[in-house]
C-alpha cells in the first residue's frame, strides 16, 4: 500500500461499495463488515490509515465499542460516524469517544469527499 488508505466500517455491503467507489482512485480502500473486523484492520494497517468511516450500529461490536477500543489504545486515527438517523445521545457519546464528524445517509459524493479531504492528513 504506497497510497494512505480510507477504511470503510458497515454491516451492509451496499454502504461500503459506495463509500469505497468515492474514493478508490485516490486512496486504498479497507473495508469491515462488523466492529471485530474494524479492530482488526485498523491493528494491522495503523500506520496507513487515514481516515475511518464507521456506522453506529452493526451486529456484534458496534460502532462506539470500536471507537471506545479506538481511545483506550491511543489509536490518533479520525473517524468519521455514519448513520442513517440524527440521535443526539448517541452523537454526543461519539463525540465524546473521539469521533471526529458525523455524516448522514443518504449523502452525496461531493459533501463526503470533502469531509474526508478535510480530515486526511497524509
Amino acid at each position: 500500500m504506497d497510497r494512505p488508505a480510507v477504511l470503510i466500517v458497515d454491516d451492509m455491503e451496499v454502504n461500503r461499495d459506495i463509500l469505497s467507489f468515492y474514493f478508490r482512485k485516490e486512496y486504498t480502500v479497507l473495508e469491515a463488515a462488523d466492529g471485530e473486523e474494524a479492530i482488526d484492520t485498523i491493528k494491522k494497517y495503523t500506520d496507513r490509515i487515514a481516515l475511518v468511516f464507521l456506522v453506529f450500529y452493526m451486529p456484534g461490536k458496534s460502532g462506539l465499542d470500536v471507537l471506545s477500543f479506538m481511545q483506550t489504545d491511543n489509536y490518533n486515527i479520525p473517524v468519521i460516524m455514519v448513520t442513517g438517523e440524527p440521535d443526539n445521545e448517541l452523537e454526543k457519546q461519539a463525540f465524546a469517544l473521539g469521533a471526529a464528524d458525523i455524516i448522514y445517509k443518504p449523502f452525496a459524493p461531493d459533501v463526503v469527499y470533502g469531509f474526508a479531504s478535510k480530515y486526511i492528513q497524509w
